[in-house]
């Protein structure tokens, strides 16, 4: 081999080896990310037996034109009736909107990045006989992930949305990561990539050693043993949200703030059907801080579509 082209290569392989995360020989492929500036507001929604808004409080601080704009928006959205014993029934529930800006010369664009509804199920306001989950699943025996050693030559720190399809006798049958957001960062593509892949490999790592509480509430689903696998059909009802924080030290309020973000895009899991699926519940919707598993699905769901329009 010509010297030249010698000390070229040992040179290339050197910078490569040198750089954080970066293997010579094994580079994974750029997980895409999107840089994001968003904003949880955090309501009270109130709909009649026909799923019109009949009332709506807004509890994030927020500029008077922007809650006005927004007040008026949800009061002309409709969502589907809850139904109790068969019958339609106004209803009480939590709602998340989470608002997206985009600059646009010297203004900024709000538009609707996702609507959620953080209470299960709601409450339902004419009659004390709302819906139970049919399964309640709560930690047994689950230490948070660490802050990976590795990712701190990135210097960031993330959130990350966990979904595990849960046995039940409370082991992990199947999990999955559907989205990583990195905060308030600024650095080039491929390092903001393996830092999220960092990420949820700790995640991933940490998650398949936990174990959980499951208490089975409906009699459909008594007859399930601990030795019993979940099937399509009650894929969702074993199924929980577990949010994870990976911070420096303090964990911060981020919930009534604009938040700067890089995240990856959402992913689908693959074991739930794509009505729950379609819902597509991101990391900048739910409240980071609250670590408790939450199942996924909700008596609570819009017939207007709402994602993507402006304020």
């Amino acid at each position: 081999m010509h010297p030249a082209i010698r000390s070229i290569l040992c040179a290339c392989i050197a910078a490569a080896l040198l750089t954080p995360g970066v293997s010579a020989f094994a580079m994974p492929a750029p997980v895409p990310m999107e840089q994001a500036l968003i904003l949880h507001v955090d309501g009270t929604l109130t709909i009649d037996a026909q799923g019109v808004p009949t009332d709506y409080l807004i509890k994030t601080k927020l500029r008077q034109d922007v809650s006005d704009i927004l007040q008026r928006q949800v009061r002309a959205w409709r969502f589907q009736p809850v139904m109790v014993g068969g019958k339609q029934v106004i209803a009480k529930t939590q709602m998340r909107v989470t608002l997206t800006a985009q600059d646009e010369g010297a203004d900024s664009r709000l538009s609707v990045d996702n609507v959620t509804f953080p209470e299960i199920h709601g409450v339902v306001a004419d009659t004390e006989a709302h819906p139970d989950g049919a399964v309640s699943i709560s930690f047994a025996k689950a230490t948070p992930p660490e802050y990976p050693q590795e990712a701190l030559a990135y210097g960031v720190e993330a959130d990350a949305l966990l979904y595990l399809l849960v046995t039940p006798d409370g082991k992990v049958a199947q999990s999955c990561v559907t989205q990583i957001a990195l905060l308030n960062v600024k650095g080039s593509p491929r390092n903001l990539s393996a830092a999220a892949n960092i990420f949820e490999r700790a995640v991933l790592d940490t998650a398949k050693k936990w174990r959980f509480n499951v208490v089975v509430h409906d009699s459909p689903f008594a007859k399930l043993s601990s030795t019993t696998s979940t099937d399509a059909g009650t894929a969702s009802i074993f199924t929980i949200r577990v949010p994870v924080m990976f911070r420096f030290g303090t964990k911060t309020d981020t919930t009534s703030k604009w938040q700067q973000e890089m995240r990856t895009a959402k992913r689908a899991v693959p074991w739930l059907s794509p009505e729950l699926n379609a819902a597509s519940v991101g990391v900048a919707d739910i409240d980071t801080a609250n670590s408790d598993p939450t199942p996924v699905a909700s008596n609570f769901h819009l017939n207007t579509q709402v994602i993507g329009t402006t304020l």
